[in-house]
């Protein structure tokens, strides 16, 4: 008990938990990045009354955040100005010129993204390290089991994931 004591006591002098804390909110405030996903969720096509307002207001209580503004947090405040804010949305059923124009303008670069096709699908499925059927056969593995993956296999659940 006295050794953990010590030990906690000699730890303390070499951790500088303040330090750490500002130079955690230095580079937050100078590298961040804020993914907002979903943002086609806050548009206000194809609804109305109480529910366009709230929308709306969401899009409002982002402007700030986004063209530079000092939050508060529990670690201290935190200045917005060189975070950068992406955001991303599916777009089906709305358009990114629904969004309120002031929030248009904060959000000036457009990337639309091609549909993946079943090979891309595949890829994933295979290509990285420690990817899904390997994750599979070595949880399987554990209880002396095996599976095997074919190829044809791995399509058809692919153009499975595109159906959905």
């Amino acid at each position: 008990m006295g050794r953990l004591k010590l030990l906690k006591r000699g730890s303390s002098k070499l951790i500088n938990e303040e330090e750490i804390k500002n130079r955690a909110v230095e580079a937050t405030e100078q590298t961040g990045i804020v993914f907002l996903d979903e943002i086609d969720k806050v548009t206000n096509k194809h609804e109305h009354g109480n529910a366009n307002v709230s929308r709306e207001g969401v899009q409002r209580d982002l402007l700030p955040l986004i063209e530079g503004s000092t939050v508060s947090t529990k670690h201290g405040s935190i200045k917005t100005d060189h975070i950068l804010f992406i955001a991303s949305g599916a777009f089906h059923l709305s358009k990114p010129s629904d969004l309120i124009p002031e929030l248009q303008g904060r959000l000036p670069i457009r990337v639309e993204l091609d549909p993946l096709s079943a090979g891309d699908f595949e890829k994933i499925l295979k290509e990285p390290d420690a990817s899904l059927t390997e994750q599979y056969q070595a949880l399987l593995g554990t209880g002396d089991l095996q599976i095997r993956f074919s190829k044809d296999g791995n399509l058809k659940n692919c153009g499975n994931c595109m159906a959905s």
